[in-house]
């Protein structure tokens, strides 16, 4: 279990509390493609957020993030992802 790996209880998030913050906004994940960003990009996705853009430097991981909130939220009005490492020069 993840409780024996970091020595203390997993934390729960209720994601459902901060969904009406989300309603409507257009939110940028930078990392999207590791495993923080594109959680946090499946679980916004479901939010109700008006355009979720999304950024990483590494352009499969970042495929398949697109493809994996295409599936899981089909309903989602816009979508974005660029492969960059938001450094201008």
């Amino acid at each position: 279990m993840i409780g024996d790996l970091l020595d203390r209880a997993e934390a729960q998030f209720d994601f459902t509390e901060v969904a009406p913050f989300f309603a409507g906004k257009r939110v940028l994940i930078t990392g999207a493609a590791g495993s923080v960003g594109s959680a946090l990009s499946l679980r916004l996705a479901k939010l109700g957020c008006a355009h979720l853009a999304m950024l990483d430097q590494f352009d499969h991981g970042l495929l398949n993030v697109v493809e994996a909130v295409k599936k899981t939220a089909p309903a989602l009005p816009e979508l974005s992802a660029k492969v960059g490492d938001g450094v201008k020069g």
